[in-house]
């Protein structure tokens, strides 16, 4: 076997400059970020998953909650919150109304397939609770199962992290209502002429 380059005689360890690492290294960093913004579709320049993470900022329960989409993509999106003690119901586990919370956010998966300048809001919800949802971070996930022409039916999952494994602690159904850019127009001029009444 013949030896390493860098042991044989009269072959001395090449020189770079410092700055090739450098910027070898911001190129990795770089390159690592752009990949995780990709993975997660946070980035993403496609219009549909853009007004999600819109939609989603305007939101106050999520401002209160901490919740912050994780994973998106074209019909499944992930919204994450860290656990706290404010989210205890009595016995000291996440409080139902919370975790419910997070379930029905993820109905935004629905707005991921429906064209810019849609709306969405919830028609009907159900979850079942499976276990007593305990652990330092929460997780709620939505994926569409069927897309009609004004309904769509989404699966929905709550899940908690238990000592780094993710535990499915409710499950259930939610139908959306798909409010598309011309309806949303209408709605919007509707609500307007409301404003005006009022004053």
């Amino acid at each position: 076997m013949s030896a390493p380059w860098n042991s044989r005689p009269g072959r001395a360890e090449p020189s770079l400059p410092p700055r090739f690492y450098r910027k070898d290294l911001e190129t990795r960093k770089v390159g690592l970020n752009a990949t995780r913004r990709k993975s997660t579709g946070l980035s993403s320049k496609n219009p549909r998953l853009a007004q999600v993470t819109k939609s989603f900022q305007k939101q106050g329960v999520m401002k209160l909650l901490g919740g912050r989409i994780s994973r998106l993509s074209n019909g499944l999106v992930e919204i994450t919150a860290d656990n706290r003690p404010s989210f205890s119901q009595q016995d000291g586990f996440v409080h139902a109304g919370i975790m419910a919370t997070l379930a029905d956010n993820a109905g935004y998966a629905t707005l991921s397939t429906l064209p810019p300048g849609s709306r969405v809001l919830a028609v009907e919800f159900k979850l079942n609770f499976m276990r007593p949802a305990v652990g330092d971070m929460l997780r709620g996930r939505g994926r569409v199962r069927r897309l009609g022409r004004t309904l769509s039916l989404c699966e929905v999952e709550v899940e908690a992290r238990q000592d780094g494994k993710w535990i499915t602690c409710a499950w259930g159904s939610e139908t959306v209502y798909c409010i598309k850019e011309k309806e949303t127009e209408g709605i919007t001029s509707v609500e307007r002429r409301r404003e005006k009444l009022r004053v």
